[in-house]
């Protein structure tokens, strides 16, 4: 009662206004959609500016927005404005539904069934514009059903005091087959929400989850996550879509996905962004600091994935290789910096070109430090350095933190930063990069080659302009097929593309390398020494930080 109490009272001092949802499942025919009544105080002047989802990318549908008179909803430019007595109370209404057909950015938008419901906030929410932080209510009219959100796992009310952007970029789920599972990670709640049939239970997920929690918080030793959830929902899409939010990572996934190291890795990457991005925040121009939060983020997930034993050595071996593929095959590759601020919206070569060179320049540079400081210290020192500035004086992510932070460990640092970081010069892989048990070799280069018109293709489900003697002839995709599914990556010739192929009775899966080899210089891949890997495998696996 105690705690509660002064729980309240810092509430009240900290939030000013009070805001109020009121959320009510409906189905009107076979449409299901979600009714969202708002109370909130208006602004002293008689004008509250309001935040939609429309002034943003890949909505849900919102419909029939209206207020309760004598205030009047308008337009202001783009963006909705209520119109009432200074101060007044007002009351918001309007209907959000899913949107029709199955794109892919569907359901990350807005899942809306008449028996579950799966949003983000920025897509379904209308949230009034008010400076500082507010007291958030969030009721569910929703007899039988239970809810999770990124402030709260359980019941179906919710009480925050938090900024309107944070209420915003989080996760909320709620419904009658609502499964909620807790996990002690470290002596720190994560809860795990999912719904529907999967191919593993939610035992087997959390096990794995636990582990990832588990490795990551242990590399930055850092605990301070009083709440944490993890929202599992199907989608109808291909593949499987992840992203992190307040508190709370999503995955989106068909229900036939299967639980293995690529959808593991997914898991890992978003959840490292707890911090580099998260606690670690990227300066103004985030654009051009892709390379490391999303580069770094790639190198390092492999590396925790390799410490708390979901990839084998020769897993962590086989990634970097397919990720040097990627990145040398790339016809993006030396690229600078500001083409990849200029286009990353727009050219997905260009868009997946910072994961590649950030990944890469991180195994050089731990390399290099690890050379430099004859095997005292490694990449992750000079990470915990930026976290410990970034704690305390507020330092941000940025082309001068690196410099200063990361330079003391290796000269290579400042070097890279300009020709390769900005000016986009090709990343030299040391021979030494992945220790004592595995060698470089020099092979012929393969380009990313999907054999197919992939766009086409999707778009009517069938499979057009197959290219003959490619990969995907090969393996026997022909013209005409009937696409049933897709699991792949574009642009990665080292991942395998998998296709399903509607047939009488069922479907066919076909899968294949979307490569082909091209004239040009050799390039970089490691070799496991693979009796040396069974014969001392602790001493291979200390190197980067593992245990047997």
């Amino acid at each position: 009662m105690l705690l509660l109490a002064v729980l309240s009272a810092h509430m009240a001092a900290a939030c000013d206004e009070r805001v109020r949802y009121a959320l009510s499942p409906e189905v009107v025919g076979s449409t299901a959609s979600l009714r969202v009544d708002v109370w909130f105080k208006g602004s002293p002047d008689g004008t509250t500016r309001l935040k939609s989802p429309e002034d943003g990318r890949d909505s849900a549908v919102i419909e029939d927005v209206r207020v309760d008179k004598p205030a009047k909803l308008e337009r202001e430019g783009e963006r909705r404005v209520v119109r009432h007595k200074p101060s007044a109370e007002v009351h918001l209404r309007y209907r959000v539904r899913s949107q029709d057909g199955d794109n892919d950015t569907h359901d990350v938008a807005g899942l809306i069934r008449k028996d579950y419901v799966h949003l983000v906030g920025a897509h379904a929410f209308i949230v009034p514009d008010l400076e500082g932080e507010s007291v958030f209510e969030l009721e569910w009219k929703a007899p039988g059903w239970t809810s999770a959100d990124s402030f709260g796992a359980g019941g179906l009310t919710r009480e925050v005091c938090t900024g309107a952007d944070t209420f915003r970029h989080a996760l909320y789920a709620a419904g009658k087959g609502l499964r909620l599972t807790e996990l002690d990670v470290r002596g720190k709640p994560v809860w795990l929400a999912t719904a529907g049939t999967w191919t593993f239970s939610d035992e087997k997920l959390g096990g794995a989850l636990k582990g990832i929690f588990e490795a990551e918080r242990a590399f930055w030793n850092d605990d301070d996550f009083p709440y944490y959830l993890v929202s599992l929902a199907p989608r109808t899409g291909s593949g499987w879509h992840g992203s992190a939010f307040t508190n709370s990572f999503g995955l989106w996934a068909k229900p036939d996905v299967e639980l293995d190291a690529d959808l593991l890795e997914t898991f890992a990457h978003e959840l490292f962004h707890a911090w580099n991005g998260g606690k670690i925040r990227k300066d103004d121009l985030e654009a051009r600091m892709y390379w490391f939060s999303e580069g770094f983020t790639d190198y390092f997930t492999r590396l925790l994935l390799l410490r708390s034993g979901v990839f084998s050595l020769e897993d962590y071996v086989a990634n970097v290789n397919k990720r040097l593929d990627a990145y040398h095959s790339s016809p993006s590759r030396e690229e600078p910096n500001e083409r990849i601020a200029k286009d990353f919206w727009n050219d997905m070569d260009v868009q997946y070109l910072p994961y590649r060179r950030g990944d890469v320049l991180a195994l050089r540079w731990n390399a290099e430090i690890k050379r430099a400081s004859k095997g005292r210290s490694s990449l992750d020192d000079a990470m915990h350095a930026l976290l410990k500035a970034s704690a305390e004086k507020g330092t941000q992510a940025s082309p001068d933190s690196i410099r200063e932070l990361f330079s003391p460990f290796s000269p290579a640092v400042s070097r890279d930063l300009d020709a390769v970081a900005e000016k986009g010069g090709l990343v030299e892989v040391p021979p030494d990069a992945l220790g004592p048990c595995a060698r470089m070799t020099l092979e012929t280069p393969v380009a990313y080659e999907l054999g197919f018109d992939y766009d086409g293709s999707w778009k009517d489900k069938v499979v057009r302009g197959v290219v003959k003697g490619s990969a995907a002839w090969k393996a026997g995709l022909r013209d005409g097929a009937t696409l049933a599914g897709i699991d792949m990556v574009h642009g990665d010739p080292g991942r395998e593309a998998r296709f399903w192929i509607a047939e009488k009775g069922g479907k066919t899966k076909i899968a294949y390398l979307p490569a082909r080899t091209i004239p040009g210089p050799k390039r970089p891949r490691f070799v496991l020494d693979e009796k040396r890997a069974q014969r001392d495998r602790a001493r291979c696996l200390a190197w980067f930080g593992a245990k047997p």
